[in-house]
């Protein structure tokens, strides 16, 4: 099919990095063989805001109340004694 070529073609002139991985995805990848040059400039970003950020505040927030009960406990163990 022609799509596949053209969507091939785009992604190596937009110097996309996974352009060959799409390519061998259609089975096409021998007709652009030595073609893939992926842009230097484009790396991988993972955003740690959001969900993350709220999850890491929640499982901290949870470990402190943690560490606070058993101190609590241990004192009144010890003054039980």
């Amino acid at each position: 099919l022609v799509a596949q070529k053209d969507i091939v073609n785009l992604l190596i002139a937009a110097r996309r990095p996974y352009a060959e991985e799409v390519a061998g995805a259609f089975g096409i990848g021998d007709d652009f063989e030595g073609r893939y040059q992926p842009s230097d400039r484009l790396t991988l970003r993972r955003d740690w805001g959001g969900w993350m950020g709220l999850s890491a505040a929640v499982v901290l927030a949870g470990l402190f109340f943690v560490f606070r009960y058993r101190q609590k406990m241990s004192r009144k163990a010890s003054r039980s004694l």
